[in-house]
Order: C-alpha cells, then structure tokens, then sequence
C-alpha cells in the first residue's frame, strides 16, 4: 500500500473556507461568541467608515503571547471533546474562519492581565502568495504603529479588526458609509434578538454599535399584556444514557399576545406582523444563545391559527454531535427520539394559540351588524349583513315596498362586494392602520338631503 502526501495546498483551501458559508451577521456573532466566553461584561462593534474596516473589541480575560499563538491556528480545538458550561465555541475556527469569509486581513489583538500586548494576523492575500499557512506575528513597534482601541484599556481583552472587506470593494466613498450604515443596522436588529437571552436578566453583558447600546428584543413577548406562559418540562430520558451525564433538554411552551396587545411601535421593532406571525414555531437555543427560529422543522406546516404559538428548547454545546451543529452554529438536526418528544409537547401551544383566536373571532360575530353563516354541507362561509339589526327594522319600518326593495339590494350587493382580500392583507401585515371610527362628515345629513331631494 503507498500513501502519499494529501495536505490541501493553502492557497486554494483558504479561499475554500472563505466561502464556507457565513453571513455578515453570522460572522460577527461568531466572534461575540468567544467574547461572552471569556467573560465580558461590554462589546463594543466599530464600523470605521473612514478606512473601511470593522472593529470587534472586549473586556474579556484575553490571551497572553503563548495562548493567542495556540489558539490562533484554525481549527486548535478538538470537536468531540466536552466544553465548559457557557462555552459558546465548539471546532476552534470561529473567529478565524469567520473573518477570513468576510475580509483578506483579520488582526487579532489580545492584553492579557499583565496588560501586554500581543497580536496575530491572517493575511489573505500573502497565504495565497506563498501557498503557505502563514500568520504574521506584530512585533512591539508594529503593535504601536497599529490604530487600535485596545490600547485605551486599562484592563485586559482582545480586539478583532478586519480590513480588506470583500464586500466593500469597489465601493465610492459616497455610498461605503450607506452600505455600512445598513450593516450596523441589520447587525443591530440580529444581535438584539440571537443574544437577548445575554442581553437582559439579573446580569446582562453590554454590547455597543459604535456606542450605541443594543437593546433586547424578546420573541415571545414576556413583559406584554395577553402573553401565556406555559410550563418548563426538562428531559433526560431522550437522551443517550452515554451522555447523560451533559445535562438536559429543556423545553418551553410561550403564547404570544395577539397583536390588539401591541403598539405599533413594537410591531415595527419586530419587523412587521407578517413577520411575526410567520415566526411561529421552534425555537433553539444553545447555551442560552439564539441558533434557529420559525417553523416547525418538518412536525407540523405553518398554519393561521397556530402563528401565536412558540416553543422554546435550550440545549448545551454538549449535545453538539447528536444535534449536528453546523460550524457556524447556524443551524441543528433534531435527533429522532427529540423530534418525537417534542411533536407531543406542540400540540399544546398550537391548541392554545388556535383558542385565542377562535375566541376572538367569536367576539367580533356576536355583534348587531354582521353575521357569519355557514353552510353544512360545503362547509363554506359567508359575510352577511345582520337583517336583525332593530335599526334596520326602524329604517324599514315606514319605507315604501320600492324602497325596502332598492335598501335590501344594496345591502346585498355590498356583502357580495365586501373587500376580503384587501383587508385580509391589511390585517396580516398592518392590522394597527386599519380604523374603523367613522369621520362624522363622511355621513353628512344636510348633504344627504340634498341628494335625496334631488
């Protein structure tokens, strides 16, 4: 048998892993992943519109010389090995194969407690080069001829700066700060919902946009009028008993309120109704950080009813091997015996998202104006005008037959013509702009005269 030499050449691998599959919002989170772990309390994102480039600073424990040359090489943990409590990372290529997918020059700058200054770098461009897996490491003077915020720490972290933004290339001046603008504002709206669990509770950690404190967004509305909790259920029995021993699978059932709770403000914060309506489902959370929303993974289709229901499953980086976390932890597979319990446990929440509606749909027949019928033997539904209604019999009352003819047409003729298509658009993307409070001009009665007169 020969073996023979099989290494991937480096200049073509690391365009191969720049293509790996991130996203720009992916690819930062990555990197506040291994911020959170090693304990800080305050992230601060830079967009430097000036020189192009994206800053990711910490206050976090950071890495001596000896640690960042270890932990910079790609892929320096081993996946199948057991992680820490609250250890967000998993393959040791997070923020390295992240960066590279964004940019052709990452920086990593680390202060350990003694606050000394050491720094790596991945250089795109020179590995394709050489066709060698080369990092640069920043001497003193290079490390002070380098614009960075780090330096005005007086405690410890790690700042990650990427230059060379593929995806601001042949950009004009004009529109780089745009495009960036837009970046740090879907970057906001991601980081407010994946890390809300981070970002609120008895000890949250601050993460900044160009200073601007990035506030929580709660998908299942916990703090709102009309929200339903249900209870948590934790489960080992779904687990391998060989790996047991990692912890649980914990499982939570959230009404959302129904939109007649919410201002619009808030609506508009969580992207829309349809939105949110369409975000019914799963939602997986890994070591209390956000990996998978909406839908409900193939256990049951999207349907009207259900859309206030979520049900939330929190699981530890443990279970990264039986769960197949991706490499960019941007998705899961759920294992059989999971998707089993958890097809059981959703019945619930969608049987009580389906009440709230019944029961609001309920409300809005039992009034004197309208009345729904529906025929039993196609099971259709019609909208009718309620010919009950003791004004109408007023109206009726003194008219002549001609008139009770013409008034029972029209009022026939606007059922069949009611614009159900156009409100149910309204209603499913901006119920809060639909206003039913009738101008009192809009029924004139000397103008009405006129026209009876005439």
């Amino acid at each position: 048998m020969e073996i023979i030499e099989a290494s991937p050449k480096a200049s073509t691998h690391i365009k191969t892993l720049q293509k790996i599959g991130y996203s720009f919002n992916s690819a930062i989170s990555d990197i506040i992943d291994n911020s959170i772990t090693a304990q800080s309390k305050n992230i601060h994102i830079f967009f430097d519109f000036n020189n192009s480039r994206i800053s990711i600073l910490d206050d976090g424990y950071g890495m001596s010389e000896g640690e960042l040359k270890s932990n910079i090489i790609i892929g320096c943990k081993d996946p199948s090995i057991d992680r820490e409590k609250k250890d967000l990372g998993r393959f040791g290529t997070g923020l390295k194969t992240a960066s590279i997918s964004m940019c052709n020059k990452v920086t990593i700058f680390s202060k350990s407690k003694d606050l000394k200054i050491s720094a790596g770098q991945y250089d795109v461009n020179q590995i394709v080069k050489s066709d060698k897996w080369q990092v640069n490491l920043l001497d003193e003077e290079e490390i002070k001829n380098f614009a960075t915020y780090l330096f005005d720490q007086d405690h410890s972290g790690t700042e990650v700066i990427w230059q060379d933004l593929k995806r601001y290339k042949n950009t004009t001046n004009n529109d780089l700060e745009k495009i960036m603008s837009k970046d740090s504002e879907d970057l906001r709206k991601h980081i407010s919902l994946h890390f809300h669990k981070f970002l609120s509770g008895p000890s949250p950690i601050n993460i900044f946009i160009n200073n601007n404190r990035i506030m929580p967004i709660d998908p299942f509305f916990k703090n709102k009028d009309g929200y339903q909790e249900g209870k948590i259920e934790n489960y080992n029995e779904f687990i391998d008993s060989a790996r047991s021993k990692h912890g649980t699978i914990k499982v939570k059932a959230h009404i959302i309120p129904h939109h007649d709770f919410m201002s619009q403000e808030e609506i508009d914060e969580h992207g829309g109704l349809e939105n949110i309506h369409k975000d019914q489902g799963l939602y997986i959370y890994r070591e209390n950080r956000l990996i998978m929303y909406g839908g409900w993974m193939g256990l049951k289709p999207k349907f009207t009813v259900a859309r206030l229901a979520r049900v939330e499953v929190e699981i530890s980086s443990n279970f990264d091997e039986e769960w197949s976390t991706n490499v960019m932890k941007t998705s899961i597979e759920l294992p059989p015996k999971v998707k089993k319990m958890i097809k059981k446990l959703i019945q619930t929440p969608i049987e009580r998202s389906k009440k709230e509606y019944t029961f609001r749909g309920n409300i809005e027949e039992a009034d004197n104006f309208w009345s729904v019928k529906t025929n039993d033997r196609d099971q259709t539904v019609s909208y009718l005008v309620n010919k009950d209604n003791k004004m109408l019999a007023e109206i009726m009352k003194d008219l002549p037959d001609r008139n009770k003819i013409l008034v029972l047409k029209y009022l026939r003729d606007m059922c069949e013509h009611l614009p159900i298509n156009s409100i149910l658009q309204r209603m499913s993307s901006d119920p809060k702009s639909i206003k039913q409070e009738i101008e009192d001009s809009f029924f004139d009665i000397d103008n009405l005269k006129k026209m009876i007169d005439s």
